[in-house]
C-alpha cells in the first residue's frame, strides 16, 4: 500500500523542480559580474589614479590631516601640470618612500621670487587668494626654474617642508593631480581648479 501511495504522489527525477539549479546559476552570474567589475576598477585605479591620505598640516586649510584624496594620473600623461594644481609627488630626497601633497606655484622657465611675504613670478605678484589671510611666506629667495621642474609649496607656509627647503620638484616626481576628496564623507567634493587672472 505504501509503495502504491509513493508511486502516485512522487514525481519522477526528471520532473523535479529546477528552481534550485536556476537560482544557483543566477547567483554565480551575479558574483562573476561583481568580481569582474571590482577587478576592472582596481586595474583602472592602478593605471590612472591612486589614493593618498593627507599626513600632517602642510596644506591646511585647503586640505586636512587624515583626508583621503583621489589622485588622477591621466592629465599629466597628455598635458603639462598647471600653476595652482594640488599634486601628490615623490619627495626628491627619498622618492621610493616619501610622498607629499603640495601646490605648484612656479613653472618651468620662470623667475620666482619670495619677498615682503609675497610670491612674484617674473616680477609680477602672484594673487594667492586660496591662502589664509594671516599666512606668512618666508624666507626671501629668488630662483630661476629650469625646464621640466616645478616650485611647489604647502598652503600652510609656516608648517610645510617644500621647495623653499629642498629645492625644485622634477616633473617625473609628480604622481598626479589631486582630484576628489573622498573621506571623511562630510568633506566629499571635487577639488576646484585654481585660476590666476593676473598672470
Amino acid at each position: 500500500m505504501d509503495s502504491l501511495n509513493n508511486s502516485q504522489g512522487a514525481k519522477p527525477i526528471d520532473q523535479q523542480p529546477k528552481n534550485l539549479f536556476y537560482f544557483t546559476g543566477w547567483i554565480y552570474e551575479v558574483a562573476k559580474g561583481i568580481f569582474t567589475t571590482i577587478a576592472t576598477l582596481i586595474v583602472i585605479v592602478a593605471l590612472l589614479g591612486t589614493i593618498y591620505v593627507v599626513d600632517g598640516p602642510s596644506m591646511e586649510s585647503s586640505f586636512q590631516d587624515g583626508q583621503y584624496i583621489l589622485v588622477e594620473k591621466l592629465s599629466y600623461m597628455f598635458d603639462s601640470p598647471k600653476r595652482g594644481d594640488t599634486v601628490v609627488l615623490r619627495f626628491p630626497g627619498d622618492p621610493d618612500k616619501a610622498k607629499y601633497i603640495k601646490r605648484i606655484v612656479g613653472m618651468p622657465g620662470e623667475i620666482l621670487e619670495i619677498k615682503n611675504n609675497k610670491v612674484y613670478i617674473n616680477s609680477q605678484e602672484l594673487n594667492e587668494y586660496y591662502l589664509d589671510s594671516n599666512t606668512i611666506t618666508l624666507p626671501n629667495q629668488k630662483i630661476i626654474i629650469p625646464g621640466d621642474e616645478y616650485f611647489v609649496m604647502g598652503d600652510n607656509r609656516e608648517n610645510s617642508n617644500d621647495s623653499r627647503i629642498w629645492g625644485l620638484c622634477p616633473k617625473n616626481n609628480l604622481i598626479g593631480r589631486a582630484w576628489i576628496i573622498l573621506l571623511p564623507t562630510k568633506d566629499f567634493s571635487a577639488i576646484a581648479p585654481i585660476e590666476y587672472y593676473n598672470l
